[in-house]
């Protein structure tokens, strides 16, 4: 129908002008067919029917050019900078984003990519130019399939502290000292008297039970929080000091842990932290030693 409205609106102007003169349908040699309407000109075949870009065509033009300032801590493997979400490279930028509801939801204004603000010198924040881009992205996502709603800020802090947890080692938790930390004593008697069924903590006798209770919620808050900014967005996960805390309460039997199993605690935190903000962690739990 694009080509017969085409050479229809060209036959009419050439008439205002003069040019067909006393053309009648049939007459011979001034007759100019228009091409058949079943052959159109090819078209793209990802674009949307009404013309308009796909959400992969918007990302690939609009949105690939403003992650380079985030690929040098965000993307590849390994430790430096801050988590890989990225993934390593361009294509897996987007099965990265689009697979994970913090990014990519159904509210495209709380994408994690607009409301993420750095802490100073950490990296550069998106501008309004660049919203609007990752904006009209996701929405176009959102037209193409149903995205999921945007993960709430407990949510979130829940899902990264479990994050947390399937990046713990048996390897890490021996070499830190770990396996030490139910020989505790207080002044009601040793840890594993009143923990070593899991009330509260669970510190049993066979450190690698200890070990497996500890990645696991709700065990493992006592190790570590997932912690939530002023704004309702997530922060980091951060150590709990509840096993350094506790000792020193009103109620519970009193107790000052020794340097040793102090810096234990510390040092499997800060090797698990490690492997957590790289982002190369099981995203489920590994099967226990």
């Amino acid at each position: 129908m694009r080509w017969v409205t085409r050479f229809a609106t060209l036959s009419l102007s050439l008439a205002a002008a003069g040019c067909l003169g006393g053309y009648q349908p049939g007459s011979p040699g001034t007759h100019m067919d228009p091409p058949p309407v079943d052959n159109p000109p090819p078209s793209d075949p990802t674009a949307n029917p009404s013309g308009a870009l796909t959400a992969r065509q918007l990302f690939d033009q609009n949105v690939l050019t403003i992650l380079t300032s985030c690929t040098s801590c965000h993307a590849g493997t390994g430790t430096a900078g801050g988590p890989k979400f990225l993934g390593v490279t361009g294509d897996a930028y987007y099965a990265s984003l689009t697979g994970d509801p913090r990014f990519v939801n159904n509210v495209p204004e709380q994408s994690y990519l607009i409301t993420h603000i750095h802490a100073p010198n950490e990296g550069p924040d998106l501008n309004m130019a660049q919203d609007a881009k990752i904006i009209a992205w996701i929405t176009q996502e959102n037209v193409e399939r149903a995205l999921p709603p945007p993960p709430s800020p407990a949510n979130v802090a829940v899902q990264e502290l479990a994050k947390f947890g399937n990046c713990m080692t048996l390897a890490d938790f021996t070499a830190a000292g770990m396996n030490d930390l139910q020989n505790q004593n207080t002044n009601g008697g040793p840890c594993t008297s009143c923990h070593a069924t899991g009330a509260y903590v669970y510190l049993s006798n066979t450190p690698t039970n200890n070990f497996n209770r500890l990645k696991e919620s709700p065990w493992l808050m006592k190790f570590a929080l997932g912690t939530i900014n002023t704004d309702g967005t997530f922060k980091d996960v951060e150590a709990a000091n509840r096993f350094l805390d506790r000792g020193k309460e009103p109620g519970h039997p009193q107790y000052t842990l020794n340097t040793t199993r102090a810096t234990a605690l510390t040092t499997f935190f800060t090797s698990t932290y490690t492997k957590y903000k790289a982002g190369n962690c099981p995203t489920t739990p590994p099967p226990s030693p």
